[in-house]
């Protein structure tokens, strides 16, 4: 048994040890290190789901385009209102505010600029960003254009990272 293990492990080493090239894509096994890695931010972030506390209550699902950044971290949206559209300034849910880096924000922003999104806010004004099914939250934290808080109010992040990364084990890197 002990044998075995250590034989998977090693198997395991040399997969993710591998160097991402054309012949390694054919074969999958850059995607099977997708996976993998996956499964790690899967337990980091399902772990935080169980530690943390519930999301309050339901969102509110409002639907805009992505128009820039604050220096303060906050996503600048246009969302419409009646007839005209409203420019409005979206707090991201868990990210420590203490740790935004304008310029990597901007950076993050200035890729999705113009892309339509759903954004579900949360009754303390905290809000998840969708963009074709990933949560920009996730971007700017992998961007290390921020951090996530180490003490939530809410695991609404978390669950939304831990699903987006069922996804990812589940479906490959097509997912992103």
């Amino acid at each position: 048994m002990s044998l075995t293990a250590a034989g998977l492990a090693a198997l395991l080493a040399i997969i993710m040890a591998m160097p991402a090239s054309p012949m390694m894509q054919a074969v999958g096994a850059t995607d099977l290190q997708t996976r993998i890695r996956a499964g790690g931010q899967v337990a980091y972030w399902s772990y935080r789901v169980v530690l943390g506390r519930n999301a309050l209550e339901k969102p509110i699902t409002l639907y805009g385009t992505i128009t820039g950044s604050t220096n303060s971290g906050m996503v600048l949206m246009s969302i419409p209102r009646g007839a005209s559209f409203q420019v409005v300034e979206v707090l991201l849910a868990n990210l420590d505010k203490s740790s935004v880096d304008p310029r990597a924000m901007w950076t993050v922003i200035e890729q999705v600029k113009n892309q339509n999104a759903r954004v579900d806010v949360y009754p303390d004004g905290r809000s998840v960003i969708w963009i074709r099914g990933l949560p920009l939250n996730l971007s700017v934290i992998e961007a290390g254009a921020a951090r996530p808080e180490t003490n939530p109010i809410t695991n609404i992040v978390d669950k939304a990272f831990a699903s987006y990364y069922w996804k990812v084990i589940w479906r490959g890197d097509g997912a992103r």
